[in-house]
């Protein structure tokens, strides 16, 4: 029980990560879409943002993050804001191309959870020893 409230919740941050990234931004700052280096940056910090809120807040474990994942995906494939941060589902017919995509995408949140982690324990250390 406590394993499927906790995908949930991620589940539940993906969303909003998702909603930040290809509606709010987009329409906060429309001369940086559809790629720009500011737009790469406010998809960066975002997704930094909210993993570290996740981790902290909710689950360090990667299977949690999992459902989430996939549903951020889905939102991408349905509406990815005229390319911004020039994703481009619109082509991706073949069920192939969509697990490649999801691969990417695991391996780069992979990436930087165990980033936000090492951080996040290494802040944690310096302040009880310190």
């Amino acid at each position: 029980m406590e394993r499927m409230q906790s995908m949930i919740r991620t589940a539940i941050l993906m969303f909003i990560l998702y909603v930040i990234q290809f509606l709010v931004f987009p329409r906060l700052f429309p001369n940086y879409y559809r790629v720009s280096n500011e737009a790469t940056a406010l998809y960066w910090l975002s997704f930094a943002v909210v993993v570290t809120v996740g981790v902290i807040k909710g689950s360090d474990h990667i299977i949690d993050w999992i459902p989430g994942n996939i549903l951020y995906l889905i939102c991408m494939k349905i509406y990815s804001a005229g390319g911004a941060y020039n994703v481009q589902l619109d082509g991706l017919q073949r069920m192939n191309s969509l697990i490649l995509l999801l691969m990417i995408y695991m391996a780069e949140f992979v990436v930087l959870q165990i980033l936000v982690i090492l951080i996040a324990g290494l802040i944690r250390k310096v302040f009880h020893t310190g």
